[in-house]
């Protein structure tokens, strides 16, 4: 009923226009948005009630801004992206500092969402799932139409490439205080 619909959709519009904005920018969130509630308003037939409501709903929206990405930008291809497996820097022994403990040197600094745009969109779509909108990674497959060995793949190859921008720009940092210092 139409009741139900609304509190579904006003329960869940905050956080898919927040998720969106970060994914692509405030500029075309909104529209992104609507068109992807609206595509789900006329989808609910194809809804399975067994299933959860989020996962399928930021599916549609997410979707729908990647429709929007492709007619303003031209498709950018993963470096990493192979089927044989794992790239050869993934097979290394990482002794570089935790993710959150650069993250939380970070996290202070503007130079974070410069940094999490700079990710793939791919990749920065994982992150921003699991970590602002507390998706597992079966949901986020669901979201996504991927495997969960894809999901979780690409999460890790996020947290490699994060964790390496966020230390250049930790690096930088430091070296403009010790410049501003002199």
């Amino acid at each position: 009923d139409d009741a139900s619909l609304e509190v579904l959709f006003s329960r869940h519009l905050k956080g898919a226009y927040a998720y969106v904005t970060r994914l692509i920018g405030a500029q075309e969130a909104e529209d992104a948005v609507q068109e992807g509630f609206v595509k789900a308003w006329r989808s609910l037939k194809t809804f399975d009630p067994e299933r959860p409501f989020r996962p399928w709903l930021y599916r549609i929206v997410h979707n729908a801004a990647l429709d929007l990405l492709k007619k303003k930008r031209p498709a950018a291809f993963s470096s990493l992206e192979t089927e044989d497996g794992p790239a050869f820097e993934e097979t290394i022994e990482d002794t570089a500092p935790l993710p959150s403990d650069l993250l939380e040197r970070a996290a202070a600094s503007d130079d974070l969402q410069r940094i999490l745009s700079d990710l793939p969109l791919k990749q920065r779509t994982v992150l921003l799932l699991h970590y602002e909108e507390d998706m597992t990674f079966a949901e986020i497959g669901d979201v996504l139409g991927e495997s969960l060995n894809t999901v979780k793949s690409r999460h890790h190859r996020a947290l490699l490439a994060l964790r390496a921008k966020l230390a250049e720009a930790l690096r930088v940092q430091s070296i403009s205080a010790r410049k501003n210092e002199l």
